[in-house]
């Protein structure tokens, strides 16, 4: 309440009134007697982190508005490789929307096609998964949307661990491309084409 960390001072140090308390996740829990000494190092520590909590959530804000303007498509997938986070680029991509993907395996939204034999290349999430290591796939690979369309993609794909170096999850990077649309286009369809993927990046309609 008012951005106070609450603390409570108890009569009972016994099991039950703990686990009422601890329900309502408190910075602090004082049982009776206690001195000053005691309530003051309490009351610090949850002002410390309360700040703590405070800058992290910042950070996650700041995070997750840097992911939803940009331009390439990013997705994140849990180490049992199901979907956490996909930014607006991503469903855009991928024909997926975002309610519709989170908890579905990243197979099933990542799909990618070799654009030479037209089969269904490894998902690099699940190599990066698999190994720990950051992927960039060579280049000639689609991505299969869920619209049914084949779209040429640069693709990254990097491990995140934590504090400890535990793999926790991974990342995929994903950015349209023209490449293997560009010896198949006139000069005028080309220009066209860039337009259009320029348009999309941006977020605006293409001019004709």
């Amino acid at each position: 309440l008012f951005g106070v960390p609450p603390v409570y001072l108890a009569a009972h140090g016994d099991q039950e009134t703990f686990d009422r308390a601890r329900i309502t996740e408190p910075f602090g829990y004082i049982v009776r007697p206690f001195d000053a000494r005691d309530l003051y190092i309490t009351i610090e520590m949850a002002l410390y982190r309360r700040r703590t909590e405070s800058r992290l959530k910042q950070s996650e804000r700041w995070l997750a508005a840097l992911l939803h303007a940009t331009a390439d498509a990013v997705i994140a997938v849990s180490t049992a490789g199901l979907v956490l986070f996909m930014s607006p680029a991503a469903e855009e991509l991928t024909g997926w929307r975002r309610e519709s993907a989170l908890g579905e395996d990243i197979t099933a939204i990542l799909e990618i096609v070799n654009e030479e034999t037209r089969e269904r290349a490894a998902n690099p999430v699940t190599e990066v998964l698999r190994k720990g290591e950051a992927l960039v796939p060579p280049g000639g690979f689609q991505l299969a949307s869920r619209d049914g369309q084949e779209i040429p993609v640069d693709c990254r794909a990097v491990p995140i661990r934590d504090d400890r170096g535990a793999l926790t999850a991974a990342l995929v990077i994903l950015r349209e491309t023209l490449q293997s649309e560009a010896p198949r286009l006139d000069n005028q369809g080309r220009k066209q084409a860039e337009r259009v993927l320029v348009a999309r990046q941006a977020g605006a309609a293409p001019s004709r």
